[in-house]
């Protein structure tokens, strides 16, 4: 029963109001997803990013690993690296898939992006890169998942009756995306290191509707993302990031701090604590990077009125990623510095 009324009002509020986008607590290790001028931004020739996140999995559903899950996988790189110099310029492609409601309602999407890294002193050490970002949006609700008060018996529900719903037919609809970003960097010294950026997603504000309503759009997402390295000694580097996002009256804060311990020169541990607000979750989390292998893990403590529902536990991501060609780097000599969790 409790499964009924969560997917009707989550179907609700998907169809009558814009549905805020997708987000990951690990957004720095799936950058793609909050600026294109990111694409590229690394040490090395290609890199490969996937990322998995299930979300409110305590909550009642009938799926095998929770209510909410989103996965997404990103591959990018330099190309004619030795005809630019110390500038660069990058392409990059993402995927993502997003399931709510034990699958009823699905997301699929599929970007591609190119960016160019302009070096804006003679040793490279600031840099201004601007992103472009277009693609497709996929999205479907599959009707039989769901229950509606048509359907209601006596002692429960009987998906077998007719439903009442005549405008959605559990048939997929697309529309087109475009995004554009860019961003400031720079290695003021050896011990410090930032970058600022900042992003707008949904520029033409796509129309989305399952009910053929023309003037629900997708209002335009802005991102603002900033952080730092400060390298302690040759072991210990703290790394502070903050990103900010506002969607129409919709806002979220994502900030924290990362430990990181270098045992070797390619062997890296760490560990962080964030804050998404506003009073939504703290954020815990480790990681481990081998030489060109990376693994974070992290898990997110609900602070919101939602741990009712979910008995305070809320979603648990991974992300590994693997660069190809990894420039071997020390923490206070590098190609290029690239933002950081």
């Amino acid at each position: 029963m409790k499964k009924c009324f969560t997917l009707i009002l989550l179907l609700t509020f998907c169809l009558e109001n814009f549905a805020q986008d997708i987000h990951f607590s690990q957004y720095h290790n799936f950058p793609l997803m909050i600026n294109p001028a990111y694409t590229g931004n690394f040490n090395g020739m290609m890199r490969v990013s996937g990322i998995y996140r299930n979300q409110w999995f305590t909550v009642q559903n009938n799926g095998a690993f929770g209510t909410y899950q989103t996965m997404g996988l990103s591959v990018d790189g330099n190309i004619l690296k030795e005809q630019f110099d110390l500038d660069r310029l990058n392409i990059g492609l993402c995927l993502y898939s997003d399931h709510a409601g034990g699958g009823s309602l699905t997301s699929q999407e599929a970007l591609a992006s190119i960016s160019y890294r302009k070096a804006t002193d003679r040793f490279g050490k600031s840099s201004l890169s601007l992103g472009l970002q277009g693609g497709m949006v996929f999205k479907r609700v599959f009707v039989g998942d769901l229950l509606f008060e048509t359907q209601a018996e006596e002692f429960g529900f009987n998906p077998n009756l007719f439903n009442g719903e005549t405008n959605i037919d559990g048939r997929t609809f697309m529309y087109p995306d475009l995004n554009v970003g860019g961003m400031w960097q720079h290695e003021a010294t050896d011990y410090v290191a930032y970058y600022i950026s900042a992003s707008v997603y949904h520029i033409a504000e796509p129309r989305e509707t399952f009910l053929g309503n023309d003037s629900n759009f997708i209002p335009r997402r802005y991102n603002f993302n900033t952080g730092f390295d400060f390298n302690i000694n040759d072991e210990i580097v703290l790394s502070h990031s903050m990103l900010f996002m506002q969607q129409a009256s919709a806002s979220q804060l994502n900030a924290g701090m990362t430990f990181k311990y270098f045992f070797e020169e390619d062997l890296m541990g760490y560990a962080l604590v964030r804050y998404r607000g506003w009073s939504d979750a703290f954020i815990f989390g480790v990681g481990l990077k081998k030489g060109a292998w990376r693994g974070t893990l992290t898990y997110d403590l609900t602070t919101s009125n939602l741990n009712i529902a979910n008995s305070g536990q809320g979603g648990i991501e991974f992300s590994l990623e693997y660069i190809y060609k990894s420039e071997k780097t020390s923490r206070r000599r590098r190609d290029q510095f690239c933002p950081s969790f």
